[in-house]
């Protein structure tokens, strides 16, 4: 069994005062995509919005295709394959023949990202379960939590458990798939005053051996920012321990 620690400072000194809430900030970044009259702006706020893990953010990227600036079009293409959101497949194909070769290399690499992870065949059968959040945090940064570990756990190669599986129907499914089979239970607590603390037990499935246990840190922002900070650092230690497991 491996127990992973790691510990991050999250400075967040230099966030803007519009950045108090998720999506005042997508929608702040989305109207600057749409409507700011320097492609340079455009262009920037295309690819913060391609960092910012915000499904929300997708449609304008989507616009962003179209803008009457090259550049801007090559930043929403690149900001596509940041944000790693499948639904933008269909988007980025429709501007596979740019009239820019620039835009359409960076079209075309989005869109091979894209539909990679989509093809990709899974390697891990993930039965992730409810995120455990501390009280004295908002009940809503569990369902965040748990989205995020699902992306990264899709890009990593996950497929779902259904639910109510028979353990014969797993064991079925395993040996013909050729999956590693775990179970992942996640929990957010405070560390210390200003911090977050997520702990991941990993166990496998469906008969829930004991694989090892990941416990990432962060402070010095809120922690809904703490959340973006630590779960790919969790899901890479994550990794680890998978790898471990299936050799």
């Amino acid at each position: 069994m491996r127990t992973l620690n790691v510990v991050l400072l999250l400075v967040l000194w230099s966030v803007p005062a519009w950045a108090s809430s998720i999506d005042p900030r997508v929608a702040y970044l989305s109207r600057q995509l749409r409507t700011a009259q320097d492609p340079r702006v455009r262009a920037q706020a295309a690819l913060v919005l391609g960092k910012s893990e915000e499904a929300a953010a997708l449609p304008a990227l989507c616009e962003g295709l179209q803008d009457e600036s090259g550049v801007v079009r090559g930043a929403a293409a690149r900001g596509m394959e940041e944000l790693s959101e499948l639904d933008a497949i269909p988007c980025l194909q429709r501007a596979l023949k740019d009239r820019d070769p620039s835009v359409r290399t960076a079209t075309a690499k989005a869109y091979k990202a894209l539909t990679g992870i989509r093809d990709r065949k899974a390697w891990l059968y993930v039965e992730l379960r409810p995120m455990k959040v501390a009280d004295t945090f908002d009940a809503e940064l569990g369902p965040l939590a748990e989205a995020r570990l699902k992306r990264r756990l899709r890009d990593l190669g996950a497929r779902w458990v259904p639910p109510s599986e028979s353990k014969k129907a797993a064991q079925k499914v395993l040996t013909q798939d050729k999956l590693l089979g775990v179970v992942l239970m996640p929990e957010l607590v405070a560390h210390g005053d200003k911090g977050l603390r997520m702990k991941v037990l990993c166990l496998s499935y469906p008969d829930e051996r004991l694989l090892g246990q990941v416990e990432v840190k962060a402070s010095g922002g809120r922690p809904v920012d703490l959340v973006k900070a630590l779960v790919p650092h969790a899901i890479n230690q994550m990794a680890d321990i998978f790898e471990e497991s299936r050799n």
